[in-house]
């Protein structure tokens, strides 16, 4: 069963798309309300977007959670998981690609493939191209398991954003990526979370 929010009713148009109300508020409005009364001096026009980012973000990730956790899955482990299942599935991730898709350090990284390997989920191979590297790729177990658990938890994104319309999505992509773009542009060398640059051998 998919965990999904409970967004505040938002009246519709006339074509039937999410109409855009002036006077709709939020808890971020109160807080900026709160600044505004004691500090009348702030400029708070970035603390209504990054607030609201940040706030969306925590119930989205426990909505996310949730389902996972009801598919027998941790978030970190779907994570792998589902960035094993879009590679080459003969050749594989080394372990510093998965930091990149994944957001994690060189440290946990590790534990955790150890975890996942020790559940025959993820298994490591030598990497033929370079005898300094490993591969990591997904068993016949653990392929299985993320090809059940992602049709679930894309049915679950889907209903986390179903009070937007089709164009609010899509506005909001656009917008979210070009945000993202200036501290994850596509094609650059995996980082992991502490801001260490992995060497491509790993």
């Amino acid at each position: 069963m998919a965990h999904a929010l409970t967004p505040t009713a938002v009246p519709a148009s006339a074509d039937g798309s999410s109409a855009i109300v002036p006077d709709m508020r939020d808890q971020v409005d109160e807080i900026l309300d709160q600044w505004r009364a004691r500090r009348p001096d702030l400029d708070l026009e970035s603390a209504a977007i990054v607030l609201r980012i940040d706030r969306a973000d925590r119930h989205l990730q426990a909505a996310v959670e949730a389902t996972l956790q009801g598919l027998g899955l941790s978030r970190w482990r779907f994570s792998v998981l589902s960035a094993l299942r879009r590679a080459d599935p003969q050749r594989g991730l080394r372990p510093g690609d998965l930091l990149r898709d994944t957001l994690s350090t060189t440290g946990a990284m590790t534990n955790r493939l150890d975890r996942l390997e020790e559940e025959g989920l993820v298994e490591r191979v030598a990497d033929g191209t370079d005898r300094r590297a490993v591969l990591v790729r997904l068993t016949d177990a653990g392929r299985a398991l993320v090809d059940r658990a992602v049709v679930t938890h894309l049915e679950n994104e889907a209903e986390l954003v179903a009070h937007l319309d089709a164009v609010e999505r899509d506005q909001l992509t656009g917008l979210l990526r070009r945000l993202l773009v200036r501290y994850e542009p596509a094609g650059e060398p995996a980082v992991d979370a502490s801001g260490a640059v992995e060497p491509s051998t790993s």
